[in-house]
């Protein structure tokens, strides 16, 4: 059986500085370059640019190159936004968007956006059965009509929610058709088959722990103080 492996590359989205037309360069280049995806990250509590809208218009400087959300805090909004949003940009890009999900482990992100923070957790399992409803053409509320365009390519959509870890537990579990990705900080996480059962890690595979962004006494250079800006106590700092 032939397993095709694409090599992704972020857009940076989420560097302090970076212009508008940079990012549309950005795009461009990595499709030229041969890449599968670009790939965002998201936060609320920061000056970033927002991922979808980045997505949406990466997808109309490019023609091939995937689209992926990693992650887009779900928890933060209402689910009707994620999904009227991630279906249009599926659409309008022609079918190219990965949606991926998750809680976050940031307590600002909920703060700024008046969503509760302790029960991230339940809210998000809440949230990936309404996109699936959602992304179906269902309403998400009686007598409501359904949130997603009417003129979606249901045939061909591939969505694919990738999930973490919970807040309460280091488990994993696959929803929405889709896969997952280990965390970049935080507490140890267990790997797990796209396919994965809750708490089980494939064969071979050790425990991860999030990369270490500083070496201990380097003095940080530019690279080291955005890392650090981003990520802030997820990251390891000088001792």
């Amino acid at each position: 059986m032939d397993i095709g492996i694409g090599i992704g590359i972020g857009i940076p989205n989420s560097v302090r500085g970076t212009t508008g037309p940079q990012l549309l360069e950005w795009a461009r280049r990595a499709e030229a370059a041969g890449f599968s995806t670009l790939g965002t990250i998201g936060r609320v509590a920061y000056p970033s640019y927002e991922e979808l809208t980045v997505l949406a218009t990466a997808g109309a400087v490019t023609e091939r190159i995937g689209l992926m959300s990693n992650i887009l805090l779900a928890p933060t909004r209402s689910t009707a936004e994620p999904a009227k949003q991630a279906d249009s940009v599926h659409e309008l890009t022609g079918g190219r968007l990965v949606l991926g999900v998750a809680t976050g482990g940031r307590p600002d992100d909920y703060a700024i956006t008046g969503q509760d923070f302790a029960t991230r957790g339940r809210r998000f399992d809440e949230q990936l059965a309404e996109l699936r409803r959602a992304f179906a053409g269902e309403p998400l509320a009686d007598d409501s009509p359904p949130v997603v365009p009417d003129g979606a390519r249901r045939a061909d959509h591939d969505r694919r929610g990738v999930r973490r870890r919970r807040p309460a537990d280091d488990r994993v579990r696959h929803r929405l058709d889709g896969g997952w990705r280990a965390s970049a900080g935080g507490r140890p996480v267990r790997r797990a088959r796209a396919s994965g059962v809750a708490g089980r890690r494939p064969r071979g595979l050790p425990a991860h722990r999030g990369a270490e962004l500083l070496r201990p006494g380097r003095h940080p250079g530019p690279v080291a103080r955005l890392l650090l800006d981003y990520y802030g106590s997820w990251a390891s700092t000088p001792g």
